[in-house]
């Protein structure tokens, strides 16, 4: 049995290589032992968090991990204990650690275990060690231009949605849903309990997103998407806030995801509205217009703009559903977002001495690196005293610029921070970035 030493060992072996088929062939052999595949699947595993960020300085010793080791992270996870309880509690574990135990204590917290791994490789040297969950994205502009599209079928336009992504999974046996990485989402939110799903043998899972309305009012992104994240950690929201799920995807469950095979958006999109009309209160099919030339898909764009939306995406009629970027769906927006991972908490200066006063976050290969602000006070305080409650965070900008510091990388003009995204474990890569 080897202990986490021999594991931080086995990480640094990995990392010393810079070919992908090589460090492949490490985890194939490494993975075959239960503790090294536990830290990765700890690091790794999609929806799993544990809220800090931060590691208190402890003395080292020569301990290792233990099972109480993993109870920890477990609770971290499930926000059993946070804030200050959970940096004591951390502080207490790794006290007496060795210092290579408490570093690769710390890689997990932080979920990136520096050796050049993702879940992706990890799969490929051993297929179904971390979970994965298929998601079609949408193409940017440079990867699809407007010229290429066939108008004349119809194109379907859609307002771009502020909320949170949900798949929503129609059974016999009940309904239920979860983020793109697989968190659980509490669907008693849902008004569908009343669907006759049993009768119609329904076995669908709907794509959409979840807003949050308070007095028919939409609530603005930060304050909705935050209650969302509250409800994904077990807790519950005020009884006036009411959520409407927003559907414009549905596909067949089955042993292969997206089994409706050979069907056409066209036909995806009109059996999912004939499904929604017979279901009760808030699941709704998404707003949508066909369009059949370009200016008309540049007006509605343009009226989502006016009214304070982000933009809007058109679907080809003909498209079929995809595991990964999709050409058929084209995002439409004025400014850029992106998403890159929580890399250090600064302190700030003046008023904001002793809080946040910025967040150093990278793109996941670490070649753009800029410092996030446009916080509020209180989020300032509430980060710096109990972490982040995700380590990616979304993050709007207007360019793409060299950075300062080290004219190496990459950086972003005008960097303000969205939101952080509990339902996402990976940052974009710079070439993503450069390409929105």
């Amino acid at each position: 049995m080897i202990t986490s030493y021999e594991v931080y060992q086995f990480l640094e072996i990995i990392s010393g290589s810079d070919s992908k088929k090589v460090k492949i062939a490490f985890l194939e052999e490494f993975l075959d032992n239960s503790l090294f595949k536990m830290v990765c699947q700890y690091a790794y595993q999609p929806g799993r968090t544990y809220g800090v960020l931060r590691v208190p300085p402890c003395p080292p010793g020569s301990q290792r991990f233990t099972p109480e080791t993993f109870y920890l992270l477990d609770d971290l996870a499930n926000r059993k204990i946070t804030g200050n309880a959970a940096l004591e509690a951390i502080s207490e574990e790794l006290t007496g650690m060795d210092e290579f135990s408490q570093m690769l204590f710390e890689r997990i917290l932080k979920k990136d275990l520096r050796a050049g791994i993702t879940a992706k490789s990890i799969n490929k040297a051993w297929p179904g060690t971390i979970d994965t969950f298929d998601y079609m994205r949408c193409s940017t502009l440079k990867e699809r231009p407007l010229s290429t599209i066939e108008w004349e079928e119809g194109v379907y336009s859609q307002e771009k949605l502020d909320g949170m992504f949900l798949n929503l999974n129609v059974k016999p046996s009940g309904v239920s849903a979860h983020t793109r990485v697989g968190t659980p989402f509490p669907v008693q939110y849902f008004k569908v309990g009343s669907v006759p799903a049993s009768r119609s043998r329904l076995n669908v899972q709907l794509h959409g997103e979840v807003l949050v309305y308070k007095d028919e009012k939409l609530l603005e992104r930060r304050t909705g998407n935050g209650l969302l994240n509250s409800l994904l950690q077990g807790n519950t929201i005020p009884y006036d806030y009411n959520l409407v799920f927003k559907a414009w995807d549905m596909i067949e469950l089955g042993s292969e995801i997206g089994g409706f095979g050979p069907r056409p958006y066209k036909e995806r999109f009109e059996m999912l509205t004939m499904l929604l009309n017979n279901f009760p209160g808030n699941v709704k099919v998404i707003d949508t217009r066909v369009v059949f030339k370009r200016v008309d898909a540049e007006q509605h764009f343009e009226e989502v703009i006016t009214r304070g939306g982000e933009g809007t995406v058109l679907k080809i009629a003909s498209g079929f559903w995809k595991n990964g970027t999709s050409r058929d769906q084209i995002k439409l927006k004025s400014e850029r977002e992106c998403e890159l991972k929580v890399v250090k908490l600064l302190e700030g200066k003046g008023k904001y001495e002793h809080s946040l006063g910025s967040i150093l976050a990278a793109s996941c290969d670490g070649q753009l690196e800029v410092k996030v602000s446009g916080f509020t006070d209180k989020d300032r305080d509430y980060i710096w005293n109990n972490g982040v409650p995700s380590q990616i965070m979304t993050v709007r900008f207007n360019e793409v610029i060299t950075n300062k510091q080290d004219p190496q990388k990459l950086s972003l003009f005008l960097p303000r921070f969205v939101e952080f995204r509990s339902d996402k474990v990976r940052a974009d890569t710079a070439e993503y970035i450069v390409s929105l």
